[in-house]
């Protein structure tokens, strides 16, 4: 008889991805049963999609039909994922303001662009693991993106978030052609996302774990808002700015990097944040990525760069 723990390892079906994964137990586990292993497609023939219609898998390969079921709440991921002690990635659970609720990504590198899409007033749907599609290749299978998006616009995009170490892996590139040839011949977007930089992330946890917990406008400290957007009119270090607020620092520190949060203030992301770093009141300045003026350089929070796997996205 085979031990208890060998059959609590054992995944559900559809949820083993490599034969790798089936020697040491899946990490994930499809959420809706797929129809097949994948198929090779033929010039011309659409890749299927399968999605979790309110926990019922659904075939499609309209775009419309898709973008209405996700705006009005009833697509869930399709995937989940499970972890173990002595696992080198752990699922996260972020909390997402405009969905109300905490969702599934599988690791820290995908929490950062999960808050940068909820906050984003061209998205008007969002969810993780949202959809399997067919690969387009010599190789058959299916592949859940990270994100299932629709933009304001009704246009469905794929999103993928990677490491820079991931790009040099011959199979993680093999796979990002695949599924981006098969988003582009369903009509669907398809973006390849690098992960923040260094600097980048410790900038957004410092914003994170200081801006998260005062996200709503403090009637008491309105007044301490509107003087720091007021003195940072014109780029201004951040020591300075500081220094020019009459207010202390427990009352100060909050306020700003709230206001960061809000996005009514920015600062300059591609560097080390110190005493010297540049801050502005957001304005129609902002609406220039990587203006060099008076020494600014990232504008409006992190920069995630768009790899060129990428198909027809957002645009």
């Amino acid at each position: 008889m085979r031990p208890l723990a060998y059959l609590i390892r054992m995944p559900a079906a559809g949820g083993i991805s490599s034969k790798s994964q089936k020697r040491r137990g899946a990490k994930w586990q499809s959420a809706v049963a797929l129809p097949d292993g994948g198929r090779l497609l033929r010039d011309g023939e659409l890749p299927r999609i399968v999605l979790n219609d309110c926990g019922a898998p659904s075939v499609t390969t309209d775009q419309a039909e898709i973008a209405s079921a996700a705006i009005a709440g009833r697509i869930l991921p399709a995937r989940v994922f499970k972890s173990r002690i002595g696992d080198r990635h752990t699922p996260q659970t972020p909390f997402l303001d405009r969905l109300g609720r905490h969702v599934q990504v599988e690791t820290v590198t995908e929490t950062p662009p999960a808050h940068l899409l909820d906050r984003d007033p061209g998205v008007v749907a969002l969810i993780p693991q949202g959809l399997w599609v067919e690969r387009v290749g010599a190789r058959s299978g299916w592949a859940c993106p990270d994100y299932l998006v629709v933009t304001a616009s009704s246009r469905v995009v794929a999103v993928e978030v990677k490491t820079h170490r991931s790009f040099t892996k011959y199979e993680t590139r093999r796979k990002l052609a695949q599924v981006g040839a098969a988003c582009l011949r369903a009509g669907m977007g398809y973006e390849v996302w690098c992960e923040l930089s260094h600097d980048q992330k410790t900038l957004y946890d410092r914003v994170f774990a200081l801006g998260r917990d005062r996200l709503d406008d403090d009637v008491h400290n309105s007044w301490l808002d509107d003087e720091i957007v007021g003195a940072a009119d014109l780029p201004i270090p951040f020591g300075t700015l500081h220094a020019s607020i009459d207010a202390p620092s427990a009352d100060f520190l909050p306020a700003f990097w709230r206001l960061c949060w809000q996005g009514r203030l920015c600062i300059d992301w591609e560097k080390e944040f110190t005493d010297g770093a540049l801050v502005r009141a957001h304005g129609d300045h902002c609406r220039k990525v990587g203006q060099r003026t008076t020494g600014w350089s990232a504008i409006c929070g992190p920069v995630l760069e768009v790899h060129p796997f990428s198909r027809r996205g957002f645009a």
